[in-house]
C-alpha cells in the first residue's frame, strides 16, 4: 500500500488531487466482503485489510494534505437497501459498522 501511495505522489504535480474510496477495514475485520456474479458465477474481490491510522501514517509521511475524509456507517437510512435485496440479516449484522470510507488529498506544493 505504501508503493502505490509513494507512486501516486510521485507523479501528482504540486496541489494536484487524490480521491480514495474504498471499503472500510471495520467492515472487513468484522467479515464483510465484496462480492458480485457475472454469468451466474459467484466473484470475490480479495481483500487486503490497511486500518485507517496506517493510512494516515503513509499520508503524512508523504507530506499529503487531507482536505477530507468521511466514514459512512450502515444505519436506519441505508436499511431499505438489505431489505430489497431480502438480505435483513447482513443489515442487522453490521449495523452501526463502518462500511466505507472516502478521502481527498492534495500533494503539497512543495515551493511553499
Amino acid at each position: 500500500m505504501e508503493d502505490a501511495f509513494r507512486e501516486w505522489n510521485r507523479v501528482l504535480k504540486d496541489d494536484g488531487h487524490i480521491i480514495i474510496t474504498d471499503y472500510h477495514p471495520d467492515a472487513l475485520l468484522k467479515g464483510g466482503n465484496r462480492t458480485f456474479r457475472h454469468n451466474g458465477k459467484l466473484i470475490a474481490v480479495k481483500n487486503y485489510i490497511h486500518p485507517i491510522v496506517n493510512i494516515l501514517d503513509i499520508v503524512n509521511k508523504l507530506n499529503l494534505k487531507v482536505d477530507d475524509f468521511i466514514e459512512r456507517k450502515i444505519d436506519d437510512s441505508v436499511k431499505h437497501y438489505y431489505e430489497k435485496q431480502q438480505a435483513i440479516g447482513v443489515y442487522e449484522r453490521f449495523k452501526g459498522t463502518s462500511i466505507i470510507y472516502g478521502a481527498h488529498l492534495t500533494r503539497k506544493n512543495a515551493a511553499k
